[in-house]
Protein backbone atom coordinates (compact mmCIF):
# COMPACT_ATOMS: atom_id res chain seq x y z
CA UNK A 1 0.00 0.00 0.00
CA UNK A 2 1.44 3.45 -0.75
CA UNK A 3 0.32 6.89 0.78
CA UNK A 4 -0.61 9.29 -1.76
CA UNK A 5 1.61 12.62 -0.50
CA UNK A 6 -1.50 14.63 0.52
CA UNK A 7 -2.61 11.23 2.62
CA UNK A 8 0.41 11.47 4.30
CA UNK A 9 0.69 15.43 4.90
CA UNK A 10 -2.69 15.25 6.14
CA UNK A 11 -1.59 12.20 8.66
CA UNK A 12 1.66 14.06 9.66
CA UNK A 13 -0.29 17.48 10.72
CA UNK A 14 -3.31 15.78 12.41
CA UNK A 15 -0.54 14.29 14.84
CA UNK A 16 1.41 17.18 15.28
CA UNK A 17 -1.90 19.03 16.11
CA UNK A 18 -3.43 16.40 18.33
CA UNK A 19 -3.56 17.17 21.99
CA UNK A 20 -0.57 15.49 24.10
CA UNK A 21 -1.47 12.25 25.59
CA UNK A 22 -1.38 11.71 29.26
CA UNK A 23 1.66 10.36 30.75
CA UNK A 24 0.56 6.74 30.66
CA UNK A 25 1.59 3.97 33.36
CA UNK A 26 1.94 3.41 36.92
CA UNK A 27 3.86 5.12 39.81
CA UNK A 28 6.62 2.64 40.70
CA UNK A 29 6.15 3.95 43.91
CA UNK A 30 2.62 3.49 44.54
CA UNK A 31 3.12 -0.02 42.91
CA UNK A 32 5.74 -0.57 46.06
CA UNK A 33 3.00 0.40 48.50
CA UNK A 34 0.43 -2.19 46.91
CA UNK A 35 2.52 -5.09 46.60
CA UNK A 36 3.61 -4.40 50.63
CA UNK A 37 -0.09 -4.26 50.95
CA UNK A 38 -1.03 -7.45 49.40
CA UNK A 39 1.47 -9.02 51.67
CA UNK A 40 4.75 -9.03 50.07
CA UNK A 41 8.22 -7.76 50.87
CA UNK A 42 9.18 -5.54 48.71
CA UNK A 43 12.49 -3.30 48.16
CA UNK A 44 13.04 0.56 47.94
CA UNK A 45 13.03 1.20 44.25
CA UNK A 46 16.93 0.88 42.37
CA UNK A 47 17.31 3.05 39.33
CA UNK A 48 20.24 2.16 37.14
CA UNK A 49 20.90 2.20 33.57
CA UNK A 50 18.07 -0.09 32.80
CA UNK A 51 15.46 2.23 34.61
CA UNK A 52 14.23 1.36 38.12
CA UNK A 53 13.30 -1.75 39.74
CA UNK A 54 11.88 -3.48 42.95
CA UNK A 55 13.07 -6.96 44.71
CA UNK A 56 10.30 -8.62 45.48
CA UNK A 57 10.37 -11.19 48.31
CA UNK A 58 6.85 -13.36 48.27
CA UNK A 59 7.47 -16.30 50.37
CA UNK A 60 10.26 -18.62 49.19
CA UNK A 61 10.66 -16.83 45.84
CA UNK A 62 12.09 -13.48 45.17
CA UNK A 63 11.04 -11.74 41.97
CA UNK A 64 12.26 -8.71 40.23
CA UNK A 65 9.63 -5.99 38.85
CA UNK A 66 11.33 -3.89 36.53
CA UNK A 67 10.44 -0.82 34.52
CA UNK A 68 12.49 -0.93 31.79
CA UNK A 69 14.35 2.41 30.44
CA UNK A 70 12.15 3.98 32.99
CA UNK A 71 13.84 6.47 35.51
CA UNK A 72 10.29 8.67 36.16
CA UNK A 73 7.53 8.66 38.48
CA UNK A 74 5.67 7.27 36.27
CA UNK A 75 6.17 4.44 33.73
CA UNK A 76 4.43 2.85 31.12
CA UNK A 77 5.66 -0.59 30.85
CA UNK A 78 6.73 -3.31 33.08
CA UNK A 79 8.57 -6.79 33.41
CA UNK A 80 8.06 -9.25 36.21
CA UNK A 81 11.00 -11.57 36.21
CA UNK A 82 12.56 -14.32 38.39
CA UNK A 83 15.89 -16.45 37.80
CA UNK A 84 16.09 -20.01 39.81
CA UNK A 85 19.50 -22.30 40.31
CA UNK A 86 18.25 -25.57 40.57
CA UNK A 87 19.02 -29.27 38.87
CA UNK A 88 16.23 -29.05 36.69
CA UNK A 89 17.11 -25.54 35.36
CA UNK A 90 17.92 -26.89 31.88
CA UNK A 91 17.64 -25.68 28.38
CA UNK A 92 15.08 -29.40 28.10
CA UNK A 93 13.24 -27.55 30.90
CA UNK A 94 12.71 -24.51 29.54
CA UNK A 95 12.02 -25.84 25.92
CA UNK A 96 8.96 -27.81 27.83
CA UNK A 97 7.88 -24.82 29.57
CA UNK A 98 7.93 -22.41 26.54
CA UNK A 99 5.71 -25.08 24.71
CA UNK A 100 3.25 -25.30 27.34
CA UNK A 101 2.96 -22.34 28.74
CA UNK A 102 1.41 -18.95 26.44
CA UNK A 103 2.32 -15.83 29.11
CA UNK A 104 5.24 -15.90 30.81
CA UNK A 105 8.64 -17.28 29.03
CA UNK A 106 12.03 -18.60 30.15
CA UNK A 107 15.59 -19.05 28.73
CA UNK A 108 17.99 -21.18 30.11
CA UNK A 109 21.50 -18.90 31.22
CA UNK A 110 24.57 -20.10 32.94
CA UNK A 111 23.23 -23.30 34.80
CA UNK A 112 19.67 -21.25 36.03
CA UNK A 113 16.29 -20.60 34.51
CA UNK A 114 15.04 -17.24 34.05
CA UNK A 115 11.04 -16.69 33.45
CA UNK A 116 9.21 -13.17 32.70
CA UNK A 117 6.34 -11.83 31.54
CA UNK A 118 5.71 -8.45 30.15
CA UNK A 119 3.35 -5.57 30.81
CA UNK A 120 2.30 -2.85 28.88
CA UNK A 121 0.59 -0.35 31.25
CA UNK A 122 -2.62 1.44 31.06
CA UNK A 123 -2.75 4.41 33.38
CA UNK A 124 -4.29 3.94 36.65
CA UNK A 125 -3.90 2.74 40.40
CA UNK A 126 -1.70 0.00 40.69
CA UNK A 127 -4.34 -2.36 42.53
CA UNK A 128 -6.68 -1.56 39.10
CA UNK A 129 -4.10 -1.75 36.74
CA UNK A 130 -1.94 -5.03 38.12
CA UNK A 131 -3.96 -6.88 40.27
CA UNK A 132 -4.77 -9.49 37.56
CA UNK A 133 -1.73 -9.75 35.76
CA UNK A 134 0.99 -9.78 39.02
CA UNK A 135 -2.22 -12.59 40.21
CA UNK A 136 -1.22 -14.53 36.71
CA UNK A 137 2.37 -13.89 37.53
CA UNK A 138 2.37 -15.17 41.04
CA UNK A 139 0.50 -18.32 40.20
CA UNK A 140 2.72 -18.90 37.34
CA UNK A 141 6.12 -18.40 38.72
CA UNK A 142 5.43 -20.72 41.26
CA UNK A 143 4.46 -23.09 38.95
CA UNK A 144 7.82 -22.23 37.34
CA UNK A 145 9.76 -22.90 40.26
CA UNK A 146 8.31 -26.17 40.69
CA UNK A 147 8.80 -27.12 37.16
CA UNK A 148 12.69 -26.64 37.21
CA UNK A 149 12.47 -28.46 40.54
CA UNK A 150 13.46 -25.22 42.92
CA UNK A 151 10.03 -26.14 44.71
CA UNK A 152 8.37 -28.86 45.66
CA UNK A 153 4.54 -28.60 44.52
CA UNK A 154 1.91 -27.30 47.02
CA UNK A 155 0.21 -30.27 48.74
Amino acid sequence: MTLRPALLSALFLAILAAPAAAQEGVSFAETRVWLASVGAEVSEPVVDADGTHLDVRDGPLNWRLSFPGCATAVCGDAQFSARFTAPGATAEAVADWNREQRFLKAWAADGSAVVDYDLILEPGAPQAVLAAPTALWVEGVRRFAVHVGFAAPAP
